[in-house]
């Protein structure tokens, strides 16, 4: 049953993998960079749900977020090498790569702000 949490992770995955399988939608110049980001923030945030990451196991959890998502982008950009239409690009994977980390950044923040709400430190009189 804990492996539930990565079904998440794994769905997007797969979309993000049917995706890059086909032509570009929308060929703005920079949009790329920009839709690269937005869909890794959000594997990076399922990934760090998936692996519960806390402050309290932020070291190793937040460490395994990063290095499967760097992989997921390192594998979609070789696949797109091989797709019409599509290059491999390493900016994409520099996108990626900011992406993921900034999808943890804002789990570990919700985290850590349901825990001082837990803690009714925002909502105590004192």
């Amino acid at each position: 049953m804990k492996y539930v949490r990565f079904v998440p992770a794994g769905i997007y995955n797969g979309i993000i993998w049917f995706l890059s399988s086909g032509p570009i939608f929308v060929n703005i110049q920079g949009f790329d960079k920009t839709a690269h980001i937005v869909e890794y923030s959000v594997l990076g945030f399922l990934l760090a749900f998936a692996l519960n990451v806390s402050s309290d196991n932020f070291d190793k959890m937040a460490k395994y977020s990063v290095i499967f998502g760097i992989n997921t982008g390192i594998i979609d950009e070789i696949h797109q090498y091989f797709v019409p239409g599509r290059s491999m690009d390493g900016i994409d994977l520099f996108a990626d790569i900011t992406g993921i980390a900034s999808g943890i950044l804002v789990w570990l923040m919700l985290v850590k702000l349901f825990e001082i709400i837990r803690s009714n430190q925002i909502f105590s009189r004192k």
